[in-house]
């Protein structure tokens, strides 16, 4: 039985938060990973974005990279920032920020389109919530810098996500005097984060 209050209300977002795998160096687990993404946002003052994440291998962030950055090597994460469907896309990491075209870098991902998301909540009658973007994630570049980090790959891994949606929100290390650094290192010290639920099976 469908209740008036429930026909005269407008209509719900949607809100998605996609992991994807594409590498086979760890197993990861999506469901907390994309925990940990709506708690980050919710952080923010986000909680009605949408976006998604991508793992990848070495070889592939390091192809990207390249592609992307002009960059021979393989960096840790990259964030694909859309504005719009008809917008650039921005390609942000620790170190850059440059542009390509939106399918280009969206097949690359082998990411649902935007356009299908679309299509999917006009279907169901629902709103989309505002979509932030890709981030991408190489596991094995993250291990290796938990090691010189003296982290657990774990902790590498979630700082990764933290950095790559302040970017994917526009934060920019490079030019914001170290807003983006400091909101990052205080998310990072949160009780919520801290005791959260392993994301990731990676042996140290």
């Amino acid at each position: 039985m469908t209740s008036k209050a429930s026909a005269t209300n407008p209509k719900r977002p949607w809100y998605r938060i996609e992991v994807l795998n594409r590498q086979r160096q760890c197993k990861l687990f999506p469901g907390a990973v994309a925990r940990h993404c709506r708690e980050i946002l919710q952080e923010l003052g986000h909680a009605d974005s949408s976006l998604s994440v991508v793992f990848v291998s070495a070889r592939k962030m390091h192809s990207m990279n390249r592609q992307y950055r002009g960059k021979d090597y393989a960096t840790d994460v990259l964030s694909f920032s859309y504005e719009d469907e008809s917008s650039a896309l921005r390609s942000r990491s620790q170190n850059i920020h440059v542009s390509a075209p939106l399918q280009t870098a969206r097949g690359d991902l082998e990411t649902p389109r935007h356009q299908n998301l679309s299509q999917r909540c006009a279907v169901s009658g629902i709103e989309e919530a505002p979509y932030l973007g890709d981030i991408v994630i190489s596991p094995a570049v993250a291990c290796s810098q938990a090691v010189r980090y003296g982290v657990s790959p774990e902790k590498e891994i979630r700082k990764l996500l933290v950095h790559g949606i302040l970017h994917l929100l526009g934060y920019d290390h490079e030019t914001d005097s170290g807003q983006m650094n400091r909101l990052q290192a205080r998310m990072l010290r949160r009780r919520a984060f801290v005791k959260a639920a392993p994301i990731a099976d990676i042996e140290n």
